[in-house]
């Protein structure tokens, strides 16, 4: 699964800055990189979006997952929340400098590595 892909690739780096470099209709695009001098080290793309909520740039810490799903009760409550369409996935990214949640609500999502 692609998530556990991602996971495995930021615990590899324990450190990545990321910026929504891209979004637009149906799509959000999540750059890492690990200093601003440096090229990017991985390419993020949430495919088919339905709502974000997430700062513009962020630091993954390196301290467990970077992405998750949510299911269970969270996602009855989000889902009922912001009508959620059926077939999407509520992502979470944690382990960041952001003391909040922040959620992607989308179908999909892939990964480049360009190192």
């Amino acid at each position: 699964m692609i998530i556990e892909q991602i996971n495995s690739y930021m615990k590899q780096n324990l450190w990545l800055d990321f910026e929504v470099v891209r979004i637009g209709v149906g799509f959000v695009e999540l750059h890492g990189f690990i200093d601003e001098a440096y090229d990017d080290s991985i390419l993020i793309r949430f495919k088919s979006v339905y709502m974000v909520s997430l700062v513009t740039s962020f630091t993954y810490k390196g301290n467990g997952d970077f992405i998750s799903i949510i299911h269970g009760d969270q996602a009855f409550s989000i889902n009922s929340d912001y009508d959620v369409p059926k077939n999407n996935n509520i992502y979470s990214l944690t382990n960041t400098n952001v003391n909040s949640e922040m959620i992607i609500i989308a179908e999909d999502v892939e990964m480049e590595v360009f190192n």
